[in-house]
């Protein structure tokens, strides 16, 4: 059986637009047709149980087999939080899937350590949020 490349895009705030992640997907090699094999969320406003909220990436990782890839454009475009994000990432791993993050070229293969994945997510949120608190207070 053939190996899959899966491409997971997740919408929203601080995220790349969806046009520019599928086009990562696009270069990666993942299908974008109506079958395809390219995953999309978009998260309510506040999740506060994003693996219920997250329905497509659920069937991402029913659908994906030992060997397989995902593909993500960023690291905040695995998940709402650094928890999350690591969960998703654990859950890969656990069958034997790569997990591939475009931005900055990480493969995070099947029993690699994500702890420090959580950690970089939530630095990243947080420089979002200070970027943007920024930007707001330059307006005023």
């Amino acid at each position: 059986m053939k190996n899959v490349d899966w491409g997971y895009v997740l919408i929203g705030p601080g995220r790349p637009e969806r046009e520019a992640q599928r086009r990562v997907m696009h270069y990666a090699g993942v299908k974008l047709d109506k079958i395809g094999t390219c995953w999309q969320d978009k998260p309510p406003p506040r999740p506060t149980r994003p693996r219920s909220a997250l329905i497509e990436r659920n069937l991402l990782l029913s659908a994906a087999r030992s060997g397989d890839q995902v593909h993500v454009a960023t690291l905040m475009c695995l998940g709402v939080s650094g928890t999350d994000a690591a969960w998703f990432a654990e859950e890969l791993g656990k069958k034997d899937v790569m997990l591939i993050i475009h931005e900055g070229m990480r493969e995070i293969r099947p029993g690699d350590d994500v702890t420090g994945l959580a950690e970089d997510f939530d630095r990243a949120r947080n420089a979002l949020q200070v970027s943007r608190h920024r930007a707001k207070k330059r307006k005023s």
